[in-house]
């Protein structure tokens, strides 16, 4: 639980907008000065995550278990993988290279075919 609420806190911290500004801005001020950037590439991350939650799950109900992975422990809640694959969602959505988005995809869509292919 400790580790669940510093990853939200770490969530709020880096990924959500500051507020320090002294004047309010509209919605529509800050994205008409964001360039135009197709969705396609961080859908692609957001689906091989996705994949990668589900699969690790499924792995853990079938008796395998994380190894040496201090984040998670040895058998991760629903909660701690959707948190923190949410929080690396949040934090890659605003990047700017596609090609490094499209990389992130293919290493996750990978740990999602080990997850589901594995023997325990």
């Amino acid at each position: 639980m400790k580790t669940l609420l510093s990853l939200i806190i770490a969530f709020m911290v880096f990924c959500c907008p500051l507020h320090a500004q002294s004047t309010q801005l509209t919605a529509h001020q800050i994205f008409s000065t964001m360039p135009h950037r197709s969705p396609l590439p961080w859908g692609v991350l957001v689906v091989a995550l996705a994949a990668d939650v589900v699969t690790t799950q499924q792995a853990m109900h079938r008796g395998c278990h994380e190894g040496n992975n201090t984040m998670y422990g040895t058998h991760p809640s629903m909660g701690l993988l959707i948190g923190t694959h949410a929080a690396f969602a949040g934090g890659t959505y605003y990047w700017r290279d596609s090609r490094t988005l499209y990389v992130f995809a293919a290493l996750f869509t990978a740990a999602a075919i080990h997850n589901a292919t594995i023997r325990c």
